[in-house]
């Protein structure tokens, strides 16, 4: 009983409305961007890694900024 109410309570406060611009090269950039970031915690001294996670942080702001740009 109290893990289902607890499964419940979960599940409605985490919960967001999805936005009409968001496509399937929205998810695929976000998802690139935090394998990016968690290579970078794994190896935090390493330049490239910072780079790498710039880098793919910088399209995933593009991509999420041309994706709502073009719903308009």
């Amino acid at each position: 009983m109290v893990n289902q109410r607890f499964k419940q309570s979960l599940r409605r406060r985490f919960t967001k409305r999805p936005v009409p611009w968001w496509s399937a090269a929205c998810t695929k950039a976000v998802q690139e961007k935090w394998a990016a970031f968690s290579r970078l915690r794994r190896h935090r001294r390493d330049p490239q890694y910072l780079e790498a996670f710039w880098r793919c942080r910088a399209r995933a702001r593009r991509v999420l900024k041309e994706a709502q740009r073009a719903s308009w």
